[in-house]
């Protein structure tokens, strides 16, 4: 213990009574620290330039990317110009970006199956963004509104086949399908059906639900409320029956 403490005082003598000893250390300590800030420096300056490259080749928004940009140069403490770019640049990216995520939701538009909606929506907002025009992406509003159209039509057709397949209540998709209809302001006939078909879907399932509830009214003793969900099946069917007779006549 005796000698790490002489040897602790004999550093500290050195210090107090060697300037150029001091000299040296400070030196060390001060290049240590500026090797440090350089190497954090070309860190941030490197994943500017990554984004920079990302954005460069963009698969929709570039919003993120060029965030991502101007956080790493602020970082790093240098300018645009420095990564090899321009704030001209940068706003050119930006509406690249818009333009490139309009072409995308408009892909997964045209190749839809069902509701469009949100497709043509976000297209019509990254259009907006960009301050361009539907031209700007190979399209036309007129095509949009066939798309949204379309997309009705084709949901309107997936409820009708869940209906066609269904073997119990088709309340929700029967409902489904003429919403749809609605929205596309199309016909029965555009889905191949008719109101008849429908009438007589409603029917079926009612019919299927009440021999589905009066099953299990068999396998219990205590079978009030399945034999109440029965009759209020068979009511159901019986309503939608007359309403389909009244409509033929």
């Amino acid at each position: 213990m005796k000698q790490i403490l002489n040897i602790t005082i004999v550093f500290a003598s050195l210090l107090f009574t060697c300037p150029a000893f001091a000299d040296n250390n400070t030196d060390i300590t001060i290049t240590s620290v500026s090797n440090d800030i350089e190497v954090k420096q070309q860190q941030d300056v490197s994943e500017a330039k990554r984004w920079l490259e990302i954005a460069r080749k963009p698969f929709g928004d570039n919003t993120a990317a060029i965030r991502y940009i101007r956080e790493a140069v602020e970082k790093a403490d240098v300018t645009l110009k420095f990564i090899g770019t321009s704030e001209k640049e940068i706003s050119q990216l930006l509406t690249k970006g818009y333009l490139a995520e309009a072409k995308r939701w408009l892909e997964h538009a045209r190749n839809r199956l069902a509701d469009n909606k949100h497709n043509i929506k976000y297209v019509h907002e990254a259009l907006a963004k960009a301050d361009a025009t539907p031209a700007s992406i190979g399209t036309s509003e007129e095509e949009l509104q066939e798309l949204l159209t379309d997309g009705y039509v084709a949901e309107a057709k997936l409820w009708l086949g869940y209906a066609r397949n269904r073997s119990d209540n088709n309340e929700n998709n029967i409902n489904f399908s003429i919403q749809a209809l609605e929205k596309a302001d199309a016909s029965f006939e555009d889905i191949d059906s008719s109101a008849e078909e429908m009438l007589q879907l409603l029917v079926d399932g009612y019919i299927a639900e009440a021999r589905k509830w009066f099953g299990y009214a068999l396998e219990k003793e205590d079978n009030q409320a399945e034999l109440d969900y029965c009759l209020e099946a068979l009511l159901k069917a019986s309503y939608v029956a007359d309403l389909a007779f009244i409509l033929e006549d």
